[in-house]
C-alpha cells in the first residue's frame, strides 16, 4: 500500500480532505492525516510514504525544513498546501482549496514518472484517435463515452467533447470552461499543455474528459499547430487513446487526425451522403465507420 500523508493543523479541513483524497486516488493508495509535524515524525518510519502534503502551520520553520530534507533523501515529493491560488503555478505548491480530484494528477505525476521512467516512449501510432459524428446531432456524447470505455485496454483514454454535454449522461460531468481552458493552455504552453491540465481534464469513470459548454470561437481558435501540440501532449502524457465527440460537425482540424470516424444515423439520408462525399474529397473515406445505434460502441 502506498501512503499519501497530509499534515495540516486545521483538523476540520483535514477531516474533509483525507476522505476526499482517498476517493480520488487509485485503489493501491491510502491517505493519512496528521495535525502536526511531530505527530507525523513519530509514525513516518512505519509505512512507505509516497508523497507529503503540508500546510505552513503544522510546525516551526526548523521542523518543516527537517521534514523536507528527510523526504528529499528518500526521493519523496513534498507539496506545500498554499492558501494563495496564484502560487499554485509554483513548483512544489498546491492550492489547498481546490477539489481533491484536481490535486491527485499533480501529486501522482512524479511518482508515475519514476515508476515508468524506463518505459519505451509512445509513438504516434500508439495514440489512436476516434471521431464521433451524429447526423441528427444527438447521442454523439453517449456513444463517445461508450466507445472510450470499450478502449479500456489502452493506457489512458481521453474524451474531447466539443458540444454541450447532455443531462441524460449522468456520469459525464466536465467543467463549463474546459475547452476554453484547453485552448488557453495550447496557446500558452504548446505541447507541454498536459503538464498544466489539472483543471480541464477530469475523471469520468475510467476515462479523462475535456469538455463542457463551448462557443464557436473555441473551435475557430484551434489551429493546425494547436491540434498538433494537443496530440504531442497526449503522447508525452502517456495517453494511448483519444475519442473526439464532434457532434454534428466533422471539423477538419480534428477529423483529419482521426484514425476512424464513427457516424451515427441513417445511411440512406442526404446528410450521410453529404458527409461521405466530403470525406471522400478529403481523402478520408476509408476512415468512415457506420454505426447502427449509440449502444453499439460496447
Amino acid at each position: 500500500m502506498k501512503t499519501i500523508a497530509i499534515l495540516c493543523e486545521d483538523r476540520t479541513y483535514l477531516e474533509r480532505l483525507v476522505p476526499a483524497m482517498q476517493r480520488a486516488l487509485p485503489a493501491e493508495y491510502s491517505v493519512e492525516g496528521y495535525a502536526s509535524a511531530e505527530e507525523f515524525g513519530k509514525r513516518e518510519g512505519s509505512r512507505p510514504i509516497k508523497a507529503v502534503l503540508y500546510t505552513s502551520g503544522i510546525g516551526t520553520a526548523e521542523e518543516i525544513s527537517s521534514l523536507r530534507e528527510r523526504m528529499a533523501g528518500r526521493r519523496v515529493p513534498v507539496w506545500n498546501l498554499t492558501e494563495d491560488p496564484a502560487l499554485s503555478e509554483t513548483e512544489g505548491m498546491l492550492f489547498r482549496y481546490q477539489p481533491a480530484d484536481r490535486m491527485v494528477p499533480v501529486i501522482l505525476r512524479p511518482q508515475e514518472a519514476e515508476e515508468h521512467g524506463n518505459a519505451v516512449p509512445k509513438t504516434l501510432s500508439e495514440c489512436r484517435c476516434y471521431g464521433v459524428v451524429a447526423l441528427s446531432g444527438e447521442n454523439s456524447t453517449a456513444y463517445a463515452m461508450a466507445l472510450a470505455k470499450s478502449q479500456g485496454g489502452r493506457t489512458g483514454t481521453v474524451v474531447l467533447c466539443l458540444s454541450p454535454w447532455p443531462e441524460s449522461c449522468k456520469e459525464w460531468k466536465p467543467g463549463e470552461n474546459d475547452v476554453s481552458e484547453l485552448t488557453y493552455l495550447l496557446k500558452e504552453h504548446g505541447a507541454e499543455w498536459y503538464r498544466k491540465a489539472v483543471c480541464c481534464m477530469r475523471d469520468a469513470g475510467p476515462v479523462k474528459v475535456i469538455g463542457g459548454y463551448t462557443r464557436l470561437s473555441d473551435f475557430l481558435q484551434i489551429t493546425e499547430k494547436d491540434a498538433d501540440a494537443f496530440f504531442e501532449g497526449l503522447k508525452a502524457g502517456g495517453y494511448g487513446c483519444l475519442v473526439v465527440d464532434l457532434a454534428g460537425i466533422p471539423l477538419p482540424v480534428w477529423a483529419e487526425r482521426c484514425d476512424e470516424i464513427h457516424v451515427l444515423g441513417s445511411v440512406t439520408g442526404e446528410r450521410f451522403r453529404s458527409l461521405e462525399r466530403i470525406l471522400r474529397e478529403e481523402g478520408m473515406a476509408d476512415r468512415l465507420r457506420r454505426v447502427v445505434s449509440a449502444e453499439a460502441a460496447g
